[in-house]
């Protein structure tokens, strides 16, 4: 293959050598020895000593989101956490957000985007730490207030606006977050990363993928169908995250299952064209914000006065449609719907519109977005 590349990029004839290297690994039994139950049992003692010891509940790392970390006992490493969610719901937003909180207790995490550049991350990151709309810090101008007579224009940030974009962009630079954007990932470009990553004095405590769907297999399972590349993606995340001990967050796009029910909420059936991922995954949490389905419904026409119905019934149904849609607006939940290690359950969440942001539903709306002095405990 080296000596007749043909037309092959010399970074896809490595891949597909480490590639095939990690299925040999995979096959030999002997390379890892078994391990005694009494072993692994002190060994869990162990570990839940030294969480004592460094003064937190959890047996990982924090999520910087409470409600996660009591439900899923924080990110362990060697896990994979899968977050999924139908477009528009906010992966992205949870997704950065779980990697600039980690980050902001001085962890190192890796995050990967398939869909943006790293100055639209960045961008999303400022917004929310500036409390800006995501428009402004693109744009720097003002979205929230009506524009200029003068200009058709909206005005320019003021001073205050500029300086609190100024102090995120200061505070990012003791931020161990490492941003990286190479379209069409594989596990094999992201192990070799992640791997000198880990290796580094700083180490690697985290991975964070956004979206799965947007990574490609290896050359050996490219062109077949698409379930089993994915199911290749999937069992090799899983590996890569024993391999290096560190949990891998997976988002994932949700099928559009969900958007043919009545009730919008997401289950996970609907993760069915991901391969094994649903298998694989230690935890699944799937987000859902019913004041979006609320909105649409209003905006396709759902308010319209129908036939024989009497005008004191239609006004009675725009209150009630009114008032869903205020109890709604701004949260969110995050729904654990598999979790191996412990319970399922309901995350309520805060949703911040204009800056794109999450926060956990007992923070302060003002509160540092980035998780800065939050006691994870």
């Amino acid at each position: 293959l080296c000596s007749s590349p043909e037309d092959q990029k010399a970074e896809d004839i490595v891949e597909g050598h480490e590639s095939a290297l990690l299925h040999i690994a995979m096959g030999m039994s002997d390379s890892q020895p078994n391990v005694t139950f009494h072993e692994a049992l002190c060994n869990a003692l162990l570990s839940a000593r030294a969480a004592v010891e460094r003064g937190s509940a959890l047996a990982g790392l924090p999520w910087g989101y409470r409600s996660l970390d009591r439900l899923t006992n924080g990110l362990v490493g060697g896990n994979m956490y899968v977050i999924g969610a139908r477009p528009a719901m906010g992966k992205t937003s949870i997704g950065l957000g779980i990697a600039l909180r980690i980050a902001s207790a001085n962890l190192r995490c890796l995050f990967w985007s398939g869909e943006m550049t790293a100055e639209q991350v960045g961008a999303r990151g400022g917004a929310a730490k500036a409390s800006l709309n995501l428009r402004s810090v693109f744009s720097g101008r003002r979205w929230d207030v009506p524009e200029e007579a003068a200009t058709g224009q909206q005005p320019e940030l003021e001073g205050w606006q500029w300086n609190a974009l100024q102090g995120a962009c200061d505070e990012a630079q003791k931020l161990p977050l490492e941003i990286d954007t190479r379209g069409g990932l594989t596990v094999a470009q992201l192990r070799s990363r992640a791997r000198r990553m880990k290796r580094s004095k700083r180490g690697l405590n985290a991975i964070i993928l956004d979206y799965v769907q947007l990574m490609r297999g290896s050359p050996r399972v490219r062109g077949r169908m698409r379930y089993e590349e994915m199911t290749e993606i999937s069992n090799e995340l899983k590996i890569l995250a024993k391999e290096l001990d560190v949990p891998v967050i997976v988002l994932a796009q949700l099928n559009r299952e969900s958007e043919k029910r009545e009730n919008k909420r997401p289950a996970m059936s609907d993760l069915r064209d991901t391969g094994a991922l649903e298998q694989d995954a230690d935890v699944i949490a799937l987000i859902h914000r019913e004041h979006y389905y609320i909105q649409k419904e209003a905006s396709s026409g759902g308010l319209v006065k129908r036939d024989k119905e009497t005008h004191d019934a239609f006004n009675v149904r725009c209150q009630e449609f009114q008032e869903r849609l205020d109890a709604a607006r701004g949260k969110g939940d995050v729904f654990v719907v598999k979790n191996r290690h412990g319970p399922e359950g309901r995350c309520r969440m805060l949703f911040d519109n204009e800056t794109t942001w999450f926060r956990d539903a007992g923070e302060d709306m003002r509160s540092p977005a980035w998780g800065a002095g939050l006691e994870f405990a």
